[in-house]
Order: structure tokens, then C-alpha cells, then sequence
């Protein structure tokens, strides 16, 4: 879009910028947001803040890391935000999740879709969802608050695509699946956990990125926006998905 763009980032996933020809010349820090005084750093002199980061794994990484998922993310979430405001940012895009939803809602695999005033009452099943929903809580405090600061809140939902990390222990379960596939017969047997009936809604990263560009575009016209779903109304079955990916990598898999 012709923007001057900077990136924040650790790099604890990913060794080193994995960026493509079109990011060449962007300035990249390397950065842990945990410190407010290297997200002030991030934030002085930027007009749109897309606030991408945060600790993330497949639901078993939640369920064994609650503490740290929940703790991390409220201080780089906090960091963030009271940088930008601080930077006078004028448009802030907060990316929340579909695990703001409360768990009983995401326990039938025929369930209705899940629908956005949902979220309340809370009942998140793991740590990174409450860790959403505070984030969501302050984004909109701050737009209620300061004058001027303007932000839109996607909750996004099963977003895959080219470049994900595939380490066993962090990766969701596409880039897993594929990583298993690819490595198949030297990776051990190609399983998933449970019957394969659960289902799950994907969507695709490019459409995701539009829909974060129209989403800070909007906020010429309102001061807030959102939360709203960024996802594909869609579903599949773990076991179909499986199926698939299996059936892309042309070889002898047994399920």
C-alpha cells in the first residue's frame, strides 16, 4: 500500500525475519514486548499499529502452560496498547480469538455458529482466551478514554498459511498435519487425537490480511470497531482435514 513499515518482533519462533520481497525494506527490531520500554520504541513515530503479537501454540500448549500464556500476553497486550496511546498511534487493530467463547459453546461439532455478543458471560475453556478477553476490555477503554485513539478488534478463527511454524509443540494442526505427511514414514504413524468428528472453521491468511486492512480503514468512519468474527463461515472435520492433506501429498497414509 506504499506504507513505511516496521516490525517488532522476538523472533522466538522463527530464527530470523522470514519476510517476503516486498518487506525488504522494512525496519525490523528485534524485540521482546514484554519490556514496555522496547514497545515504546516500536511504537514512537507510527501512525497504525497491527498488533500481531503474542503467545500462541496448539490447545495442548494452553492446557499445559496456563500461567505463562495468561500472564505474557496481558503484559504485552498492556505494553502495546499504553505505547501506542502514548505515541499518539491513531489506528490500532487488536487481533482476538474464537477462544473468547465460553467452552460449553464449542463442545458440539453441530453447533450453531458462533455469534459475537456470545462472548458474555465469560466462561473461555483455556488461559489464552480470559487472556483475549482482557485484551478486548482495554482496547476498548482506551478508545473510550483517550481522544483520538481509534481501534478495531477481529476475532480471528483458524487462520493457515504459507511459512507457519511446524514445530511439533507449537504448530496448530494444519502445519503439523502437513509436516507428519511430509516426513511420513520416518515420523512415526500418522494420528490425531479422539474420533476425528470435532470440527473446526478455517480460513486463509490473505483473506484474513484484507479483512485486518478494511477493518483500520473502517475506523475513519467510527472510533470502534468490532469485536467482529475475521473467519470462514464454513466447517470441517479434523478427520476430513486429515483425509485431505493426506490426499495432497499423493502418498500411502494410513489414518
Amino acid at each position: 500500500l506504499g506504507a513505511n513499515v516496521r516490525i517488532s518482533d522476538n523472533f522466538s519462533r522463527f530464527g530470523h525475519p522470514n519476510l517476503p520481497d516486498h518487506f525488504r525494506n522494512a525496519e525490523v527490531l528485534n524485540h521482546n514486548l514484554a519490556d514496555p520500554a522496547q514497545c515504546a520504541e516500536a511504537c514512537h513515530g507510527i501512525d497504525t499499529v497491527l498488533h500481531m503479537a503474542s503467545r500462541v501454540g496448539p490447545s495442548s500448549y494452553y492446557v499445559q502452560h496456563p500461567y505463562e500464556v495468561l500472564s505474557v500476553n496481558i503484559k504485552i497486550d498492556s505494553n502495546i496498547l499504553q505505547a501506542s496511546v502514548d505515541a499518539g498511534v491513531k489506528s490500532y487493530f487488536y487481533p482476538s480469538s474464537v477462544f473468547v467463547y465460553p467452552a460449553r459453546r464449542q463442545t458440539n461439532p453441530n453447533s450453531p455458529p458462533l455469534r459475537e455478543e456470545e462472548a458474555t458471560p465469560a466462561e473461555p475453556p483455556v488461559s489464552y482466551g480470559w487472556a483475549k478477553i482482557i485484551g478486548e476490555k482495554l482496547v476498548q477503554s482506551a478508545v473510550d478514554e483517550v481522544t483520538g485513539f481509534r481501534a478495531a478488534i477481529g476475532r480471528l478463527i483458524g487462520v493457515y498459511g504459507p511459512g507457519q511454524d511446524t514445530d511439533p509443540n507449537r504448530a496448530s494442526i494444519i502445519p503439523a498435519l502437513t509436516r507428519r505427511a511430509v516426513e511420513h514414514p520416518t515420523g512415526g504413524p500418522f494420528s490425531i487425537h479422539g474420533r476425528g468428528l470435532e470440527t473446526r472453521s478455517y480460513c486463509y491468511i490473505s483473506d484474513v490480511v484484507d479483512a485486518i486492512i478494511a477493518s483500520v480503514e473502517k475506523l475513519n468512519d467510527a472510533p470502534l470497531l468490532g469485536p467482529v468474527n475475521l473467519g470462514n463461515e464454513g466447517r470441517i472435520t479434523i478427520g476430513d482435514l486429515a483425509k485431505q492433506i493426506i490426499a495432497v501429498s499423493g502418498k500411502e497414509i494410513q489414518l
